[in-house]
């Protein structure tokens, strides 16, 4: 029990330093109140690669929750009211928002960028009906395109997704460079030869956001058939309710 105690001690001192804590460490944080006198991180770990992530995690409810071996009445209810706090203080920053504008994506990151120092790449996922599943760190360097593809697959095959927006995050000022652009390339090709849309490229900061989508233009090039903004403007006209789907070209 000492151990335990001990490590959880060090830990939530650990969690409270870092700026930028995995979802897998603030998991394991929460969990300590439902879960006692038990090394959990194997838990923590489970549901993270079960689901994605935290905030996937926070949006559901009980009865999946208990589907987990680890996770009993009292941490399902935990978990529960953890997300319909976040979901009431932050309700932009929360899974299932509608993606209608590069504004309401911007929107959704600006909690994101609090505490960031350094550049960052986040994935957003998106189901068919242009809402977001998940948003999370890309994970790796935006250098090889390969492995830029990669993990961007592994994150859209998690989330059941066929549509992703890459966001480029800056502590300053957002801009674009020659390298960058070229991976990016390489990259949305490579998602169209496996079905996966890259709806737009947001480079961002907490005060400013230059889209791709926004200025008609992919970087200079006509834009490889991403109708996904103008579709949805137009189908949430006065008098034209949005349908079950929206038809993609």
């Amino acid at each position: 029990m000492g151990d335990h105690s001990g490590h959880r001690a060090r830990f939530r001192l650990k969690c409270a330093r870092d700026k930028n804590p995995s979802d897998v460490d603030i998991l394991e944080l929460l969990l300590f109140s439902a879960i006692p006198r038990r090394d959990i991180r194997p838990a923590a770990e489970h549901l993270i690669e079960k689901y994605g992530s935290i905030d996937r995690i926070l949006s559901l409810d009980s009865k999946e929750l208990m589907t987990n071996p680890d996770i009993g009445a009292s941490a399902a209810a935990l978990i529960v009211s953890v997300g319909h706090l976040s979901a009431k203080i932050g309700p932009s920053h929360r899974p299932g928002v509608l993606m209608d504008s590069p504004g309401a994506a911007y929107r959704f990151m600006v909690p994101r960028l609090w505490g960031v120092n350094e550049e960052v790449f986040y994935v957003m996922c998106l189901n068919d009906f242009c809402r977001v599943v998940t948003c999370n760190p890309l994970g790796v360097p935006f250098t090889d395109a390969v492995e830029v593809f990669s993990s961007i697959c592994e994150q859209a095959m998690r989330a059941q997704s066929k549509y992703v927006i890459l966001f480029h995050c800056f502590p300053d000022f957002p801009s674009f460079d020659s390298p960058e652009v070229s991976v990016l390339f390489a990259v949305r090709d490579r998602l169209k030869m496996v079905d996966i849309t890259l709806v737009d490229y947001i480079s961002l900061s907490k005060d400013i956001y230059i889209s791709s989508d926004q200025y008609g233009t992919f970087f200079g090039q006509q834009k490889p058939n991403i109708p996904y903004y103008a579709s949805i403007r137009m189908l949430k006209r006065p008098n034209n309710p949005v349908p079950e789907k929206i038809p993609w070209n």
